[in-house]
């Protein structure tokens, strides 16, 4: 949103958004914002993960000692070859 609330949901989203399409029925309630759609953060498949994402993603991955990667191929992940350096 253009305030930069985020909103966590407690229900499934996926039914109304689609590859590089990510609006919901929702609206935020800020005044700031007059009501503008929310979107949801998915990352289907082909699609790239934003900047300040994989950034946190590489600061992440450096610190941590172990990685566990959940309901992926791993095709998509050798895209991102830092997820790999330091690995053996």
């Amino acid at each position: 949103t253009a305030c930069g609330r985020q909103y966590l949901r407690p229900f499934h989203v996926t039914s109304n958004s689609s590859y590089h399409h990510h609006g919901t029925p929702r609206s935020c309630a800020s005044k700031r914002c007059k009501g503008a759609g929310l979107k949801d953060t998915i990352v289907y498949f082909g699609e790239k993960l934003r900047d300040a994402d994989l950034d946190r993603a590489r600061a992440e991955s450096a610190r941590a000692d172990l990685a566990v990667f959940l309901g992926s191929s791993l095709k998509v992940l050798q895209h991102y070859k830092f997820i790999w350096e330091g690995t053996g």
